[in-house]
C-alpha cells in the first residue's frame, strides 16, 4: 500500500535573498512531512531554519527547487490563498502578530479575513483559546498580558484559521522559562489531536519532544533522525 502524499514535500530548494551573492541561505535542502508529524529543526543562529520555515506557506518562494503543500507548488499563484490557509504560522516576536487591543478580537480577525461567518467564529474563538489553555482571556487587553500569555494568543490567531499544519517560527526564542513551558503544553496538547506541527528552534530541549529532528548547518539538513538518534551524535550537534 502506497505511503500517503507528505503534507509538505521540499524537493532539493536552494535560496538566496541576495542573487549577487554565491552563498544560499537554503542550499539544497530536500524534507518531507507527513501528516500527524511533529518535526523540529533544530540548528544554531543564522543557519537558514527560519528561511527554510518560510517556504513552507509561501512567504518565501524557492530560487530553484520545488515546495507543495498538499501537492500545491507554492510558486503557482493560483494556490497562495489555499497555501497560506492550511499552513498557519507563528513567529518569533508575538507583538509582530497581535493586531486588536482585546484577546477575542485579536484571534477572530484571521476567520474573519477568511470570510467565516460570525456565529462560526465566536466558535472557533472558543475552541482556540481553550487549545492554547486561555480560557477566561477573552476581555483581556492584549497589551497588558505577559509574553508567554502573547505568543499563546498569537497561536490561538492562528489555529482559529483551522491550518492543517502549524509552523512554529522560533517562537518560543523570546519567552522566559514559564513562557515556554506553557507554549510547549499547548504544542503538545495540539499533537495529541493530530495537528501536524513544524517547530523551528535552538532549543535542545523543545527538539526532544519531536518525532524526528533535522539538524540544519550552513544552510542545509546535516542529520536527520529521531531525538534519540540526534542526542547520540553529540560531535555533530557541538559542530
Amino acid at each position: 500500500m502506497p505511503r500517503e502524499e507528505p503534507m509538505i514535500n521540499v524537493q532539493d530548494i536552494h535560496f538566496r535573498y541576495d542573487p549577487e551573492q554565491p552563498s544560499y541561505a537554503v542550499d539544497g535542502v530536500s524534507l518531507a512531512i507527513h501528516r500527524g508529524e511533529f518535526v523540529a529543526v533544530l540548528g544554531a543562529n543564522g543557519c537558514g531554519k527560519s528561511t527554510l520555515a518560510k517556504h513552507f506557506n509561501a512567504i518565501l518562494l524557492p530560487e530553484a527547487g520545488t515546495v507543495l503543500v498538499e501537492g500545491m507548488d507554492t510558486r503557482n499563484e493560483d494556490h497562495l490563498y489555499d497555501v497560506r490557509q492550511k499552513v498557519g504560522m507563528v513567529f518569533q516576536n508575538p507583538d509582530d502578530q497581535l493586531v486588536a487591543t482585546l484577546v477575542e478580537d485579536d484571534v477572530a480577525f484571521g476567520p474573519e479575513n477568511l470570510g467565516v461567518p460570525s456565529a462560526q467564529i465566536a466558535q472557533r474563538v472558543r475552541e482556540a483559546l481553550k487549545g492554547v489553555g486561555l480560557v477566561g482571556f477573552e476581555r483581556h487587553e492584549t497589551h497588558a498580558l505577559s509574553g508567554g500569555q502573547k505568543q499563546r494568543v498569537a497561536l490561538a490567531g492562528v489555529l482559529a484559521m483551522e491550518p492543517r499544519v502549524l509552523i512554529l517560527d522560533e517562537a518560543s526564542s523570546m519567552l522566559d522559562p514559564r513562557g515556554r513551558k506553557g507554549l510547549m503544553k499547548a504544542c503538545r496538547a495540539l499533537h495529541a489531536r493530530g495537528m501536524t506541527i513544524v517547530m523551528i528552534t535552538h532549543f535542545m530541549e523543545e527538539a526532544a519532544e519531536a518525532d524526528r529532528v533535522a539538524v540544519f548547518r550552513a544552510g542545509r539538513v546535516a542529520v536527520l533522525g529521531t531525538p534519540e538518534e540526534i542526542l547520540t551524535r553529540a560531535d555533530d550537534l557541538a559542530q
